[in-house]
């Protein structure tokens, strides 16, 4: 493994807690100051679940592009 693939591992990850935390704050309604507020974007329940959907679908394409890195090097070698 290379340091990009660990790289795009670890990434990977944090993307997937952050999507998670979001899922969490809009099931439970629960409202926290979310730093997208001071654009004046209220963080309501259904920005939550949307930032989720946007988060996780980053966390995947971050996990694929690091398996198929690692996939690569395999190969090569």
């Amino acid at each position: 493994m290379t340091n990009r693939t660990q790289l795009l591992g670890f990434l990977a990850g944090a993307e997937a807690f952050h999507a998670v935390v979001h899922a969490y704050l809009s099931i439970t309604k629960t409202h926290v100051e979310h730093p997208v507020e001071h654009l004046g974007i209220r963080a309501t329940p259904t920005f939550h679940a949307a930032a989720a959907l946007v988060n996780g679908a980053i966390a995947l394409g971050l996990g694929a592009r690091a398996w198929s890195a690692s996939r690569a090097l395999r190969a090569a070698a």
